[in-house]
């Protein structure tokens, strides 16, 4: 799945995607500017670099939601609802 921001641009709602627990997910967050992503629920964070892309391929293994965040404050891209 993919998560682009773009800002200063109209965002639209975060989005949730289900995700089924035991799945391999392949995240991948495209951004105009350089900041912090992370994924919390996971403990991982990297930098992207402005109009670059930084990606994690993961398993989920546990129920719950995990948070795709970017930025300081941080701005919500979107949710994964691992059931």
């Amino acid at each position: 799945m993919r998560f682009d921001h773009r800002p200063g641009a109209a965002q639209p709602p975060a989005p949730v995607v289900a995700v089924p627990s035991g799945a391999t997910v392949e995240l991948v967050v495209g951004s105009d500017v350089a900041e912090r992503v992370a994924l919390r629920g996971y403990g991982w964070s990297r930098y992207v670099t402005a109009g670059s892309t930084v990606s994690l391929r993961f398993v989920v293994n546990r129920p719950g939601e995990l948070v795709v965040t970017i930025g300081d404050p941080a701005v919500e891209l979107g949710r994964l609802r691992v059931g």
